[in-house]
């Protein structure tokens, strides 16, 4: 996941071309987003192994898409319509790059090690 921080800034960036935002500023957006979503999957994963039950990993899956939809609301102060679209389109080219960035990790590891 730590791959896609720097794709997704660049993702940002493409989205928000007509913004005068440099690509730091995206990758530093990126960066907290991430940091979110790190820390709500990591008690949800702690939740999960304690006590077995999956409601905090629905709650916090839930809680990333709000996070999100609200960010970049606040950061790039666009209207609720453009700014879900945009967040639509991010989550796909996500969901997209995700398996790509992780096989192209696991056949580094394989080739390297």
């Amino acid at each position: 996941l730590l791959l896609l921080v720097p794709l997704s800034a660049g993702m940002l960036k493409l989205i928000y071309i007509r913004h005068k935002r440099k690509y730091v500023e995206h990758f530093i957006f990126t960066l907290y987003t991430h940091a979110f979503l790190f820390l709500t999957q990591f008690f949800a994963a702690l939740e999960l192994v304690i006590s077995g039950t999956h409601w905090l990993l629905i709650l916090s899956g839930i809680a990333v898409v709000v996070y999100f939809l609200l960010a970049m609301k606040r950061v790039y102060g666009q209207s609720w319509v453009k700014t879900v679209i945009k967040a639509v389109l991010i989550s796909l080219s996500y969901l997209f790059l995700l398996p790509l960035v992780t096989t192209i990790a696991a056949l580094m590891a394989v080739l390297f090690f």
